[in-house]
Formats: C-alpha cells, sequence, structure tokens
C-alpha cells in the first residue's frame, strides 16, 4: 500500500488533485521513505517549498547515509530555480552514493541550467557509466554537447538514445 499510495499521490499533485494527493498521504505512515519523498515533492508541487525542504529534511534525518533525500531535495531545488542550492545537494547526494546515476544526471541539468555546458557533459558521461541504457541521460548529453558546439559527439548521443527509456 505505502508504494503504491506514495506514487498515486505525486500523480495527483502533479496533475492539480492537491486535495487526493494530501488525504492519500495523510493514511501513510512517517517510516516510510518513500511516503516522505512524496510529502516532500506534493509540497514542492503545491508551491510550499518550506514544507518541501522540512519533508525532504525529514527524509535525511530517517537515514543520513542514503543519497536518495540530496538527491530529491536538489531535484525539488532545481526546479524552483536554486541552482547552487540544488548542486550542494546532489554533491552531498553523490558523495553519499558514488554510484547512484540520478544526482549526476541531475547535477549535469543543474550546470546546463547556469549554462556551463562542458562540465554538465562531463556529468552526464559520469553517469552513463553507472546507466548506460538511460535514455534521458544521453538525450540530455547531447543537450550538453550541442550546446558547446560538439554536434557530431551531439548527435551520436542523441542515436544511442533511440530506442532507450527517456524517463
Amino acid at each position: 500500500f505505502r508504494a503504491a499510495a506514495a506514487t498515486l499521490a505525486v500523480g495527483y499533485a502533479r496533475v492539480g488533485r492537491l486535495a487526493d494527493a494530501r488525504a492519500l498521504l495523510a493514511k501513510t505512515l512517517l517510516d516510510c521513505r518513500l511516503c516522505l519523498t512524496a510529502r516532500g515533492w506534493v509540497a514542492e508541487t503545491a508551491g510550499d517549498h518550506a514544507a518541501a525542504d522540512r519533508w525532504f529534511a525529514e527524509l535525511d534525518r530517517a537515514d543520513p547515509e542514503l543519497p536518495d533525500a540530496d538527491a530529491e531535495w536538489g531535484a525539488a531545488l532545481l526546479e524552483r530555480g536554486d541552482l547552487d542550492g540544488a548542486i550542494a545537494r546532489l554533491k552531498a547526494a553523490h558523495r553519499k552514493g558514488p554510484r547512484f546515476a540520478d544526482p549526476l544526471e541531475t547535477w549535469g541539468e543543474a550546470l546546463m541550467a547556469k549554462r556551463d555546458y562542458a562540465v554538465a557533459a562531463a556529468r552526464f558521461a559520469e553517469a552513463d557509466s553507472y546507466a548506460p541504457r538511460w535514455g534521458r541521460n544521453h538525450m540530455k548529453w547531447g543537450e550538453a554537447l550541442m550546446l558547446s558546439g560538439r554536434y557530431a559527439e551531439a548527435r551520436r548521443q542523441y542515436e544511442a538514445a533511440n530506442g532507450m527509456d527517456l524517463s
């Protein structure tokens, strides 16, 4: 129930059904890491950044050695445009889980938003070493290369993404 409720709650929030999302999460316990993550994303989606930060901090307190909280928090900070805050959280997530590709890919996106395309491409390349079949990473990597003027390399990344999971 927990995983389904958390996933459904985030989905509800993203389509504007915030009351349904909150009602569903109210039925979950606070010892559920996925539910804490969902609470953070529902708050973030609702524009309640302070509540989102509290939920992501609670997730980090639940197990500070895991990279999840910093990775999710970094992604939320990126969405709200706090690029430096996002990068700091994503670096922390990478330190905690150096073989976890998600923080590296999101870090690359934050660097692209800062127009640091060459370093972004390096983050995407590093993420690829841990998730080589992740199409979204190849697409973003190609975008960073293209914006760096490295068109042939960009094309190779776009071609690699063809047929891969773009989530």
